[in-house]
């Protein structure tokens, strides 16, 4: 009854805001009535307007009316406002997948957007319908946070053409993204990286070692152009690099029976992970006499 055009609103917005979180079908309809109501008071130009819309498009996706909502979010995608733009991309992912892929062309446009909570938002969850290559531009995100979810999301997707793009990262000081990358090219890459993971294995940094380690196991490449550059952790003076190899060569079954002799010790280490890492590398290795002389002391074992 107020003759206040914004205070008219906001209470009609409000009783929208309680009959949603009420939560039922009927209490959506209400709330989209009172939405509707909000929006009488201002034209489309109001900077109050497109938020209401926005309010109103979540109340009729969650009723199922895709149609009228694909409609309202494809305009508010393209809004001026950012804020409006960020809970659009939010809410518009609730759509059945058909419908997100009618907005790809609209989403698309964003990639390049000035604000880096409506790149995130259209990164995080919208990835799996962008195109391999439009994930990839995002590697050259000025946020350095948006850069790790993009090569996370390009190792999830197999994306081997992204190798080149990712290698100078190798040298960045940001730990947590030279350990991404690192991760994400050992799994995409093959014996080609092994000159670019070695120069790792020397550094000062024993994390930066184990991540260099696991990075090797990791790759798609002969055994024979791997095991030379993890055997000499076997002899490790830092147990915990030891351990880690071992059990990188277990775990990827990085094993010649020919090595017997470098592992036989460690079967009398006095720590039970290395021993048992140990005997797992030897499943492997098969039936080997020589070998079996080596397991009959573990059936005493303590452990």
């Amino acid at each position: 009854k107020q003759n206040n055009k914004e205070f008219n609103s906001y209470v009609a917005k409000n009783y929208g805001q309680y009959f949603e979180k009420e939560g039922s079908i009927s209490d959506l309809e209400k709330a989209l009535e009172w939405y509707d109501k909000a929006l009488t008071y201002y034209s489309p130009l109001a900077s109050y307007y497109a938020p209401i819309q926005e309010d109103k498009g979540r109340i009729l996706l969650n009723l199922k009316r895709y149609e009228e909502s694909f409609n309202l979010f494809k305009e508010l995608l393209a809004h001026e406002n950012t804020e409006v733009v960020t809970k659009s991309l939010k809410d518009a992912y609730g759509f059945p997948q058909y419908y997100r892929y009618e907005l790809k062309p609209t989403i698309s446009q964003l990639i390049k957007h000035p604000s880096a909570n409506v790149r995130f938002q259209l990164l995080a969850p919208w990835n799996s319908i962008l195109d391999d290559e439009q994930v990839l531009a995002f590697v050259k995100d000025p946020d350095p946070t948006l850069q790790k979810i993009a090569i996370q999301v390009l190792r999830k997707k197999g994306f081997k053409p992204a190798i080149a793009e990712l290698l100078p990262f190798l040298k960045s000081s940001d730990k947590e993204l030279f350990t991404v990358t690192l991760e994400t090219l050992s799994e995409l890459g093959d014996e080609t990286l092994i000159p670019h993971f070695t120069p790792f294995l020397s550094f000062q940094d024993s994390e930066i070692k184990g991540l260099a380690i696991q990075a090797l196991g990791n790759l798609n490449a002969p055994v024979n152009q791997i095991l030379p550059h993890l055997i000499p952790f076997l002899k490790s003076t830092d147990p915990v690099l030891q351990k880690h190899t071992i059990g990188v060569i277990a775990d990827k079954r990085l094993f010649d029976p020919s090595l017997v002799p470098y592992f036989v010790p460690f079967l009398k280490d006095p720590n039970s992970d290395i021993r048992v890492s140990t005997l797992s590398i030897f499943k492997a290795v098969g039936n080997d006499k020589e070998l079996i002389t080596h397991l009959f002391p573990l059936l005493k074992d303590g452990d």
